[in-house]
């Protein structure tokens, strides 16, 4: 398991988040300005659908902190654009927020008043107020001129966006430091500086050689022409068939057939894949709960359904040609998290599911041009890769 940072100050925070700043050019601070009215709005869309579809309490709070954690990036990202100091904006902020003075230059989050005293964000009426001061702030916020810029008004609208925003927080339960704590994590875990872009994945370490996926592996896949104009393919791994045929299974043709493609760069760049085990023979049996619960069939059906789903959407966007790595959706990739909480495969973080994804079409696109190919899989170097086969 990757460790992500844990900040103790706001200067510690807006530092780490910077690392994670993509934003630049001349128009990065009006880009940042934009993305906290995005991040805004989606907290105040959060209540609503809680309000209105009743969500659980636990699922409320987790997506009201995901967007509360956002929207503290973009703030701090402002800053940075506009030339200020996020220290300087968390001195800014009013004294019912920071009551007392703070040693040295940095301010911990500690400091900040009041705000480990769980809220309660189920009565309306305190709880509305405070969002719409909290909407009312971040509008103001962009209501300011960047041409020519006043980087001191900046800095003390920041301040009174940051202070709406904490009240929120404290009244969904969270304190400052958890919400800095839950963004970083969320960041690191998609848009990872080198530090943390590594993983090392134990899912079959303790098991038997005869239960671990092959560190190297080579699959034939054969396209054929069948009665009517209708294809399928087969695949084989030294000269023995595995598997069943595979087709489209749908009226237009979407070359769906050649799926398996997207199982086999799991088990390459995600060291996990319960189809690849069932196909290969390689489940744990040594141990029951693994084989129940990570290799059986509820586990290999979660698989193909994020494989159905991620399928849907790279229809619609050419097969994720000319995506680069860190362009691929943070919505898709968060949907995989949601569906695969509960198996192993949850501890692994978001780039390198982008990873598995991106390998994974690169490989599917090779296998549409060529009509058949061999796949050739490393979990060693986590690559997939296909070739031509005669």
């Amino acid at each position: 398991m990757v460790s992500y940072p844990d900040p103790e100050t706001f200067g510690q925070y807006a530092a780490l988040a910077a690392q994670t700043d993509k934003l630049n050019g001349a128009d990065a601070l009006a880009l940042a300005m934009q993305g906290i009215l995005g991040e805004a709005g989606s907290v105040l869309a959060a209540v609503k659908k809680h309000r209105r579809d009743r969500l659980s309490f636990q699922v409320h709070r987790r997506v009201v902190l995901e967007e509360l954690g956002d929207t503290l990036w973009y703030l701090a990202s402002v800053a940075r654009h506009a030339g200020v100091s996020f220290i300087e904006v968390a001195a800014r902020l009013p004294a019912s927020r920071l009551p007392n003075p703070v040693a040295g230059d940095d301010i911990p989050f500690s400091a900040i008043y009041d705000l480990d005293v769980v809220g309660d964000f189920e009565e309306d009426e305190p709880y509305m107020e405070e969002l719409a001061k909290f909407g009312s702030e971040v509008g103001f916020l962009l209501s300011l001129p960047l041409d020519p810029l006043d980087p001191y008004q900046i800095r003390d609208q920041l301040a009174s966006a940051m202070s709406e925003l904490l009240t929120v927080a404290h009244l969904s339960g969270f304190t400052a430091r958890e919400v800095a704590r839950w963004n970083l994590e969320k960041t690191f875990s998609r848009w990872p500086t080198s530090e943390y872009r590594v993983f090392e994945t134990t899912f079959d370490a303790t098991a038997p050689d005869y239960e671990r996926l092959p560190q190297e592996l080579s699959i034939d896949i054969r396209l054929v022409e069948s009665d009517g104009g209708k294809y399928f393919v087969y695949q084989s791994i030294n000269g023995v068939h595995v598997g069943d045929r595979l087709t489209d299974n749908i009226s237009d043709q979407d070359y769906y057939r050649y799926h398996d493609v997207f199982h086999y760069a799991h088990a390459a760049v995600l060291h996990w894949s319960p189809v690849v085990r069932a196909l290969l023979k390689v489940k744990r049996k040594h141990d029951d709960s693994i084989d129940r619960d990570q290799d059986g069939a509820r586990a290999a059906i979660i698989e193909e359904a994020v494989t159905a789903y991620v399928f849907s959407r790279a229809k619609l966007q050419g097969y994720f040609d000319g995506v680069a790595v860190g362009a691929l959706s943070y919505d898709l990739l968060k949907v995989i998290q949601d569906l695969t909480r509960g198996y192993e495969v949850e501890n692994c973080p978001l780039w390198l599911w982008e990873e598995a994804i991106l390998q994974g079409y690169a490989a599917f696109r090779a296998l549409r041009t060529l009509g058949s190919g061999r796949i050739k899989i490393s979990r060693t170097d986590r690559t997939i890769n296909v070739e031509a086969i005669t």
